[in-house]
């Protein structure tokens, strides 16, 4: 009977541990939620955009080629013509103006 006390007394304070862990952290997720809605405003009286705002073009280049298979066929062979070597036929260098990452 005591083991039985002791193990339903740990599993007790093993189920409270983790529902104040769950608290601590919902209550960080409002606050940061608080703190987002914040900031989108200060950025909205600033006349600034958010950056969903700015990436729209390129989300809607790349979402049409779920509507439409010659272009998921051009996006990819845009893709595609930088992922095989230098000397093949298809293959090219990276567009001058892009950023290549440090080697």
């Amino acid at each position: 009977e005591q083991e039985l006390k002791a193990a339903a007394d740990g599993v007790l304070s093993e189920v409270r541990k983790k529902q104040a862990d769950t608290k601590r952290m919902v209550d960080i997720l409002r606050a940061l939620e608080k703190l987002r809605k914040l900031r989108k405003e200060a950025a909205a009286r600033k006349d600034e955009f958010p950056l969903a705002h700015l990436l729209e073009p390129f989300r809607q280049y790349y979402l049409q080629a779920e509507h439409s298979l010659p272009a998921l066929i051009q996006i990819r062979h845009d893709w595609d013509q930088y992922l095989v070597p230098s000397d093949h036929p298809k293959g090219n260098f990276v567009p001058q103006g892009w950023v290549l990452p440090p080697l």
